[in-house]
């Protein structure tokens, strides 16, 4: 075989194989959106799969979610979940970074959140396993909320612009609770407690990661939702 016919080969067979991979992407996209849809049938909760910008503007100032642009949310997932108002979404932007050589670097990144509606807003409150980021805060001036645990506000970092809200959330049956699950990351914002996972949703995951969020909705105070 001559030399121009192999190149041809080889541009023919390069082209096959990327018209393979867009059709093996699409063959993978439609069976994921295929078992979400599957998941939040089987938890009673609708399903969406499309594309909405007004849902991921509301929740781009998450504590979780790296700022960046053409943020937008898919695949969202809505329904009760005992006894709560419940919407898990996958958010997604863009970041552009550019280096020493001038060389600008795009990333897409992608979570996906856990919304439980609380039903009124409440001031703002982080509560985060305590690690080197929160350390170093301490050292600059950002310092936790002293809770009256001692245990939990030395393994657990605390913020909040209201400290006696934070500490009437940060009660004993709660924090007992998080004692036993050190990883666990959570925020209120505005009416809803909120769980950012730095990843796409796994439907095998969902019942687990929604029970999670309503065992943590439900130690908390009562009184907070009495008018």
């Amino acid at each position: 075989m001559s030399e121009d016919n192999l190149t041809i080969v080889w541009i023919v067979a390069a082209a096959a194989a990327a018209v393979a991979l867009i059709f093996f992407a699409r063959w993978m996209a439609k069976k994921r959106i295929a078992a979400l849809a599957a998941a939040a049938n089987g938890l009673g909760f609708s399903f969406s799969p499309e594309r909405k910008t007004e849902l991921a503007a509301r929740m781009q100032n998450l504590y979780g979610i790296s700022p960046g642009s053409d943020d937008y949310a898919e695949n969202l997932l809505t329904g009760t979940h005992r006894g709560h108002a419940v919407t898990v979404f996958e958010f997604n932007n863009t970041t552009r970074s550019t280096d020493s050589d001038n060389q600008t670097k795009t990333e897409h990144h992608s979570w996906h959140i856990v919304l439980v509606d609380l039903g009124r807003s409440f001031p703002g409150l982080v509560i985060e396993p305590e690690n080197l980021l929160t350390k170093l805060g301490k050292v600059v001036g950002l310092e936790d909320i002293e809770v009256e645990s001692r245990e939990f506000s030395k393994k657990f970092s605390i913020r909040s612009k209201d400290p006696a809200f934070a500490n009437e959330v940060c009660h004993a049956r709660l924090t007992d609770f998080l004692l036993g699950r050190p990883a666990v990351i959570f925020e209120i914002s505005d009416r809803f407690l909120a769980f950012v996972h730095r990843n796409k949703i796994i439907p095998s995951r969902l019942q687990e990661e929604l029970d999670l969020a309503l065992d943590v909705r439900e130690r908390l105070p009562d009184h907070l939702f009495v008018a």
